[in-house]
């Protein structure tokens, strides 16, 4: 029995509350199997995946306790939580339960008495981990708090000379009749309002335009200097909140002591709480009825974990899309079959149980946390319960799935992938250049259609999406020497070079001023059906448009007598600026896998499979591109991708010879419709809130907003879409 229990350390996690498998709980009717080996939590009994046998026939870990746990009765319900004092996420009260436990045997079905030896030898580890902190609130509940740090400008505060002693503290701004969220000016003594919030509060913004017009930098907020020595020291030149490490001397000078003083006000800190606990979604239609909750299959709510929304948003609208849920829902049980992993760390189970409690349709509300654990690991934001950019989490989550999920990672990321070309022609000489890049976010700026000034900024009456997406693909010019004549202006052009599957679209609705960033909060008028694309998308070329240089023969003759081929040495002395031998002898061996026309030409012509094909095809190439792709880097799927944004020209060129009636991808749709999108209301990217609205598999619109899954109200939701952050189109087929 001893050989087989593992003695529990206060460092090890337990899964003594949920399946690291699916999302069934210890409080669930059959309780949970805790694995006395290693811990991992896996349902049990019938209407169930059964994941502890699982268990066991992948570790062979036959010793398991089953728990069940129930909450106790009589507890005070009406105690009421401790007052919020700071920004900070603390734990949920946790409810007190009766525990009930049993240990038995997996492999033979054998359950032991309560007074068997068995239970005896078991009995430190079962009372280990009935005590034990579980794996979700180490990972999960993590306190955090914004720290406020002394700067340069705070450090190096010189005040006005002259100033009289004694100003005394104004009961109002100096601007207006304000008389509260009132800021002093720590360098001259000015008293000015703080500035409007969004929902209208707050105040003038008479402070900031004292900074405006003096450049004092460091200024506090009276209401909230205590005597303890804590105040709101904001810094305009940083836009942060700061410390002073002289706040007692630089307001003794206005004749404040600190000792005498006492908060009467909100910190800015507990004001950015109370708002952010206040965001919330209209959930009632204009007519003020109550809009219809909906559960099922793919429409299950996600919990809010702590400032989650955008990862939750994120998982709404990629997990739903048909490609997602294929790879993640319907292979769920092989993957559970066949991986070595632990599951509790490894991306493709956490993704494949996530998937499956929102497609299942059991539940109303699951929680991510698990797949937000291994997701994050390591990353300097995500992985914090501070509130991050939807945008970002999405382009990251796709990394993710390639570094984590190599088998899956074309299927689910290729429909998303673009090429896009950057043409450089001089202005001079019409020297053109070409650089190529892929990308899965095509990223808009509201600034780049909106006129600005000094003091405000204007917006237009109406703006529509493809205005946006007209004035990023337009012509520019720019500032660039050129290699050739030496001119310094070259006239830029971008376009996309394929139509992917899906086109995801991020609208970032904020502009600097004054080296800070302002949310622009206006409509944009956004297309549900058939948002062409067609002008957007250019014919790519291989290199620059010129002849072919000369090539130093004799270099020629030595690298071919090395046993290269002709056409790799060619174009290394002609990429090397036919400086030696060396030079490109070196540039052979850091392109060792591109491919030259010739050298595949005269190769044998490998094996491609039609699942390859296929994936390339659904990522908006057409069926010859994709296959001589696959043919020229011998099936492989990244450098096939890879070589069809680098050598477009060449691969139309011999997919389709003179005479030739096969079709380019011109044929393919241009047209999209809109399936997600993600809505973000707030002041900034670090505070509000996202939802999420999907158009289910019925072509209802359906809004997720965290726990709460509703129909959307009116379908469709145009209004929701004009305030949208990011979209996601699909192409038509």
């Amino acid at each position: 029995m001893n050989s087989f229990v593992h003695v529990m350390s206060s460092c090890e996690s337990t899964w003594q509350a949920g399946s690291t498998l699916d999302l069934f709980q210890s409080d669930d009717e059959s309780g949970l199997d805790v694995c006395l080996s290693c811990f991992n939590g896996g349902c049990t009994g019938r209407n169930t995946p059964n994941h502890s046998q699982r268990h066991y026939r992948k570790t062979s870990h036959a010793l398991v306790m089953n728990l069940k746990r129930r909450v106790k009765s009589g507890r005070d319900a009406d105690q009421q939580p401790s007052k919020l004092q700071k920004l900070e996420i603390v734990p949920e009260r946790e409810p007190e339960y009766d525990w009930s436990c049993t240990v038995r045997c997996v492999a033979c079905s054998t359950e032991w008495e309560k007074d068997s030896e068995e239970i005896a030898a078991a009995e430190a580890v079962v009372k280990a981990i009935i005590s034990s902190i579980s794996a979700q609130k180490k990972i999960n509940v993590q306190a955090w708090q914004e720290e406020a740090v002394p700067c340069d400008h705070t450090k190096s505060l010189t005040q006005e000379t002259g100033l009289v002693t004694k100003l005394g503290i104004r009961d109002q701004c100096s601007e207006c009749d304000m008389k509260d969220n009132l800021w002093i000016c720590l360098t001259c003594g000015s008293i000015g309002c703080g500035r409007k919030q969004y929902d209208g509060t707050g105040g003038n913004g008479h402070g900031a335009s004292h900074f405006d017009a003096t450049r004092h930098p460091v200024a506090v907020k009276l209401g909230t200097i205590s005597p303890e020595g804590s105040a709101d020291v904001h810094c305009y030149i940083c836009s942060e909140m700061r410390v002073d490490p002289k706040l007692s001397e630089h307001l003794s000078t206005f004749g404040i002591d600190l000792a005498g003083m006492e908060k009467t006000e909100r910190t800015m800190a507990e004001l950015q709480l109370e708002q952010n606990m206040k965001f919330d979604f209209s959930m009632v239609t204009d007519d003020g009825k109550q809009l219809e909750a909906v559960h099922g299959a793919g429409l299950t709510g996600l919990k809010n974990l702590g400032n989650s929304c955008y990862i939750s948003s994120s998982v709404q609208s990629l997990f739903l899309l048909e490609t997602f849920r294929q790879k993640y829902f319907d292979n769920a049980v092989e993957h559970f079959n066949k991986c070595q992993r632990d599951c509790s760390s490894c991306f493709v189970c956490q993704a494949s149980k996530l998937s499956t409690g929102l497609w299942n349709g059991e539940r109303h509300v699951i929680s991510p946390w698990m797949f937000k654990s291994v997701t994050a690991s390591g990353h300097a934001e995500f992985s914090t319960a501070r509130q991050q950019d939807a945008s970002e989490f999405l382009s990251y989550l796709f990394k993710v799935i390639q570094r984590s999920d190599p088998e899956n990672a074309q299927a689910l990321v290729a429909p998303f992938t673009f090429g896009q070309q950057q043409e450089l022609a001089c202005a001079s000489c019409g020297d053109t250049r070409f650089q190529h890049s892929k990308s899965t976010m095509l990223s808009l700026q509201l600034s780049n259609v909106l006129a600005s000034s000094d003091d405000n900024v204007t917006v237009s009456d109406q703006l529509h999406l493809t205005q946006f997406l007209e004035k990023t693909f337009s012509p520019d010019s720019v500032e660039a020497k050129c290699s050739k004549c030496g001119a310094n202006e070259k006239h830029k052009c971008i376009k996309m070079t394929n139509a992917p599957e899906y086109l995801a679209m991020s609208l970032s609705r904020y502009v600097m001023r004054n080296w800070v960033p302002q949310k622009i909060d206006m409509s944009v008028m956004v297309p549900f059906t058939n948002l062409d694309i067609s002008p957007f998308i250019g014919v790519a070329m291989d290199a620059a448009v010129e002849e072919e240089p000369s090539v130093d023969e004799a270099v020629l003759m030595e690298l071919t007598g090395m046993g290269f081929p002709l056409a790799k040495c060619k174009k290394a002395i002609i990429e090397t600026g036919n400086s030696g031998s060396e030079a490109a002898l070196n540039w052979i061996f850091e392109h060792m896998d591109d491919v030259v026309e010739e050298e595949s030409n005269n190769s044998r012509e490998p094996v491609v499979s039609q699942e390859s094909i296929q994936m390339l095809i659904d990522a908006g190439f057409t069926k010859e591109k994709a296959t001589l792709a696959l043919k020229e880097t011998g099936g492989d799927m990244e450098r096939a991708f890879d070589w069809i944004l680098s050598h477009p020209d060449k691969s139309e060129e011999i997919a389709n010879p003179a005479g030739s009636t096969e079709t380019t991808n011109s044929t393919k749709s241009t047209n999209y419709n809109l399936v997600a999108f993600i809505s973000h209301k707030g002041p900034s990217v670090h505070c509000g809130h996202y939802i999420a609205h999907v158009k289910d598999t019925t072509g209802r619109w359906i809004m997720f907003n965290d726990e709460r899954v509703v129909v959307a109200d009116p379908q469709p939701p145009a209004t929701a879409a004009e305030k949208a952050y990011v979209y996601i189109y699909q192409r038509q087929k």
